[in-house]
């Protein structure tokens, strides 16, 4: 009895695989039969005019479009070139420190102003006021230092506008 199952198993195995391979098979066409009315749709929509003069002007239109884009991206990338490097001598580094030099004369009249750009070059402005009058003085600074011999307010100036000190001290 064992023989005859075995045997009816070795004869029935062939076909129960075919019949897996050939439902695969089917659920694989008819995937490919829904993508391929999908395509055809949409090649539809696309060349519904079915006038190969209107089409290759639709493709040439498009490229030139792209062209524009092109040219217009190239004039926006050296204009922001340009716009960087103005920025980096522009500018960007400000600080103003008041402060009363002498002890006698009123509140904190007396100030200097640092104004520094991104290589931190500029210049300090400073302004002593006193019973006899104000002076006002600058001197150019280049790479966060001055040739000049500058008060303590000038260098707390620069320190504070390069962000070296803070301001509250």
């Amino acid at each position: 009895m064992f023989d005859i199952i075995v045997r009816h198993m070795l004869d029935t195995t062939p076909l129960i695989a075919g019949g897996i391979i050939i439902t695969v098979i089917m659920g694989w066409l008819i995937f490919l039969t829904i993508k391929l009315q999908g395509l055809r749709k949409k090649g539809e929509i696309i060349f519904s005019d079915k006038d190969p003069e209107k089409i290759s002007k639709l493709i040439e239109r498009y490229f030139e479009s792209i062209k524009v884009v092109d040219k217009n991206n190239k004039k926006l990338e050296r204009t922001l070139k340009e716009t960087k490097e103005l920025a980096e001598l522009s500018v960007n580094k400000v600080a103003l420190l008041r402060y009363n030099p002498f002890g006698d004369v009123g509140s904190d009249q007396s100030f200097s102003l640092c104004l520094l750009n991104s290589h931190e070059d500029g210049f300090v402005i400073s302004s002593i006021h006193s019973r006899e009058g104000t002076r006002v003085y600058s001197k150019s600074v280049q790479g966060g230092v001055s040739r000049y011999n500058l008060s303590r307010e000038e260098e707390r100036a620069i320190r504070l506008a390069i962000g070296k000190d803070k301001k509250d001290k």
